[in-house]
């Protein structure tokens, strides 16, 4: 059998129904075929253009004066992303999603196959639906969520899920802790993270466009540390956990072909809350 990537359609995968949990994976040897080294991040170019499903969920679980309650809040992004124009540092500075379609807790905020277009100056981040047509509070602070600057820089991922030393399909190595440490430092101590643990697995080789693409699923979960709790709350527990599935070829001037990002924090509270008139 020959130790080629296997050739596919391009972007026709359809996305996984899991996500794989850091439990799923341990470390494999005696694997054969190509080692490759791993590398998330790429310098994004006017033209690129790729498939994006993003996930963001917050569970709050409460005993507060009274019967236990659970919210849940979910976020939901999933459309094709066209790059305009990017900084000299490689970010995007216009962008668009094409055939978008923007959920948050199955209520639609944008409905499916619209075109969203971005400009980001700065800090700034402005949105508006191509063909006309307002963009709501709450569907802003989605997509400000999804896409708005964030204190990590893009190095994190690689240096996270990525792998110096080259690797073949099949083959799983653990996430790198410190750089959880380093992302808390990044937002000037606003997230800590403590109990870091996780895994990054090179799942398969395939051809796409004629070029070797890597398909990487990796796991990371954490405690977090919750700041400005209300007086007479107590934070219990508070989770953190992301999974991450991507599609990015071999050769890094090449961009990304499909990411799927799903994150999930949980945090227990018990207490009381007065209410002053």
């Amino acid at each position: 059998m020959s130790d080629a990537p296997r050739s596919k359609p391009p972007l026709t995968r359809p996305p996984p129904a899991t996500l794989p949990t850091a439990e799923s994976y341990a470390p494999t040897t005696q694997l054969s075929g190509p080692a490759y080294a791993v590398q998330l991040h790429r310098a994004a170019r006017a033209g690129d253009a790729y498939n994006l499903h993003t996930v963001m969920a917050m569970t709050a679980n409460g005993t507060i004066a009274g019967p236990a309650q659970t919210t849940v809040e979910r976020h939901d992004l999933r459309g094709r992303v066209d790059v305009v124009s990017v900084d000299a540092a490689g970010q995007q500075t216009a962008f668009f999603t094409h055939s978008a379609k923007l959920h948050r807790t199955g209520r639609e905020l944008i409905p499916a196959g619209k075109t969203i277009d971005f400009q980001r100056a700065g800090k700034s981040l402005k949105f508006s639906l191509r063909g006309g047509g307002g963009i709501g509070g709450d569907a802003q602070d989605t997509l400000n969520g999804f896409f708005g600057r964030s204190d990590s820089t893009p190095d994190n991922e690689d240096d996270l899920f990525g792998s110096k030393p080259p690797r073949r399909a099949g083959e799983s190595w653990p996430v790198d802790p410190a750089v959880m440490r380093r992302v808390s430092d990044q937002s000037g101590g606003k997230i800590q993270f403590a109990d870091v643990s996780g895994h990054a697995t090179l799942t398969d080789v395939e051809m796409v466009r004629d070029a070797a693409a890597l398909r990487i699923a990796a796991s990371v979960r954490a405690k977090i540390g919750v700041k400005d709790v209300p007086l007479g709350l107590h934070v219990d527990r508070a989770d953190l956990r992301r999974n991450l599935t991507i599609l990015a070829p071999v050769q890094r001037s090449l961009p990304v072909i499909e990411e799927e990002n799903n994150m999930d924090m949980t945090v227990a509270m018990s207490g009381s809350v007065l209410f002053m008139p």
